[in-house]
């Protein structure tokens, strides 16, 4: 789907008064492009449809050239309805790559509640170039983002998963991230609401990382927060699985190493054999050191006898002194 002048920008399914119908897709690929839009719209007293795409890869890029409005998946709740927006589901998809400005939204406007997003049963999730997920309601409940992705979640370059509640007493949505990888590059992950309590965030991976700012952009840092203007804070949570101990461990190899013929020799054996080798340590007869010799000292010289190296190179025997300098 592409937008533009050319293009047929939006797909959608709209309802009045009775219950919004279902925007199915089911693809090997589906690319959004330069404001290619699918949405589901209430304008009544009815929720809206759900919007579900079932695709092995699923790419949004970019804006429409003319109207400059984004590409995406969107599911509307209009100033107009006082019902609930639809959800939108992402389903079975290899990778899920969002960039220049793409968007997957939930919204509310008037008095309804913000449907929800799911990604379900997904590998990896990319978001770049001030990209975002977002659920938002005007003063109801903000809607709830529940990502299960089994390798990667990444935004880079100021792209955004937040819910939000920008009016009003209602609660903002709750963000629910599980995934083996969670990075952020000077972008965010927000539950924010005003009169209500902020959302909870609850991220669930073995590896998490957030950039800090950078000499270029001192203000862009990452940033993960669940807060409220005039209530209270929402909770955040980062919980990492707990590890099987018992699968991991290796066990003990049944044959034992024999440790005799390891063994050193002792002394006291060393000492009692006939082929005893012989150390001594004379004094050096009063001769004057050379030029490159060291300097003498008045150290005790010990000569022995009957010595012999054991296996940890020191000389066994019994020594006797002899008075003299040494070098």
């Amino acid at each position: 789907v592409e937008g533009g002048a050319e293009g047929d920008s939006v797909i959608a399914v709209a309802n009045r008064d009775g219950a919004g119908g279902e925007l199915r897709v089911e693809a090997d690929r589906v690319d959004l492009r330069n404001g290619g839009r699918l949405r589901t719209t209430t304008n009544g007293s009815q929720a809206g449809g759900d919007l579900i795409v079932d695709a092995r890869t699923l790419t949004i890029s970019g804006r429409d050239p003319v109207a400059g409005d984004r590409s995406g998946l969107f599911a509307v709740s209009t100033v107009d309805s006082s019902a609930e927006g639809g959800r939108i589901e992402v389903l079975n998809a290899d990778r899920v790559s969002l960039s220049e400005g793409a968007e997957i939204s939930a919204t509310a406007s008037g008095a309804g509640d913000a449907g929800r997003i799911d990604f379900v049963r997904v590998d990896r999730i990319e978001l770049a170039s001030a990209s975002r997920i977002r659920t938002d309601s005007f003063a109801s409940l903000g809607g709830n983002i529940e990502v299960d992705a089994r390798e990667s979640v990444v935004l880079r370059g100021g792209s955004e998963i937040t819910t939000s509640v920008a009016n009003g007493a209602g609660q903002g949505g709750n963000i629910d991230l599980e995934t083996r990888v969670l990075a952020l590059e000077r972008s965010r992950i927000r539950a924010d609401a005003d009169l209500g309590n902020g959302g909870n965030i609850t991220a669930r991976a073995l590896l998490i990382s957030q950039s800090g700012p950078s000499p270029d952009a001192p203000n862009e840092a990452s940033r993960i927060s669940a807060s409220s203007t005039f209530a209270t804070d929402g909770d955040i949570e980062f919980a990492t699985p707990e590890a099987e101990l018992v699968a991991t461990l290796a066990p003990l190899a049944e044959e034992r190493l024999q440790d005799l013929p390891l063994r050193s020799t002792p002394c006291a054996v060393a000492s009692s054999r006939s082929d005893r080798s012989r150390l001594v340590i004379g004094s050096s007869a009063g001769l004057r050191p050379g030029p490159e010799g060291w300097l003498p000292s008045w150290a005790r010289a010990v000569e022995r006898e009957g010595t012999e190296s054991d296996a940890s190179g020191e000389a066994c025997g019994s020594p006797r002194a002899v008075e003299g300098p040494a070098r």
